[in-house]
């Protein structure tokens, strides 16, 4: 048997310069927003290195239009950008699309009162700078699992308004029929209060 060394050592640093994979990790798309190109780029190779794929933007707009292009599973927005800023990125994603993805807003503040008015205005998370590669990830990771969950429960419900629709809909027709079939019978009655042959006849029908 002759065993090419060549092949079998590319393999090996194939392998090991694979990035570790999490066995419970969502595969899903990731939009980094952030108008610093530099702190973009961080975020996008952390993100990768994880095995996600990210797609970028340079401020909110830009990420709306993002947003149209990808599948998104996931938001991670800087907080103070021109043009549009990650709240009101936040606000016009949570109140335009049917299932939006998770947010999470990245920031240096850490004003109680203001990382709550960034939930209050559709953030999901936030993650306070600076912050490392391991941070993020366990964040990313809660992230994409909520928002899985949110999909599974909107298709759950999706197809238990169908069921019921569907098991709904036999009765109304029956009700239909039995409606028509009263009408058949109320028509072959004489008329109310009327005499036949010198008898008075008086009827109640109780479909």
């Amino acid at each position: 048997m002759v065993i090419n060394s060549e092949t079998t050592i590319a393999s090996a640093k194939s392998e090991k310069a694979a990035p570790k994979m999490d066995a419970d990790r969502v595969v899903s798309c990731i939009l980094v927003v952030d108008d610093s190109a530099a702190e973009r780029m961080r975020i996008a190779m952390m993100l990768n290195k994880q095995g996600h794929k990210v797609v970028q933007a340079c401020d909110g707009k830009d990420a709306l239009d993002k947003l149209k292009q990808h599948s998104v599973a996931l938001i991670v927005t800087d907080w103070s950008m021109p043009q549009m800023d990650g709240l009101t990125l936040c606000q016009t994603v949570k109140t335009s699309m049917a299932i939006p993805p998770h947010v999470m807003v990245l920031t240096g503040r850490t004003s109680k009162c203001e990382l709550v008015a960034a939930m209050e205005n559709g953030a999901d998370d936030y993650l306070c700078k600076p912050f490392n590669s391991e941070e993020l990830r366990v964040r990313v990771l809660a992230a994409l699992r909520l928002h899985k969950m949110r999909q599974v429960l909107t298709q759950q419900n999706s197809e238990l308004e169908q069921a019921l629709a569907r098991e709904t809909q036999p009765d109304a027709i029956m009700l239909q029929h039995l409606s028509a079939a009263a009408k058949l019978q109320r028509a072959a009655l004489p008329a109310r209060d009327s005499t036949v042959n010198h008898i008075a006849v008086a009827h109640y029908l109780k479909p």
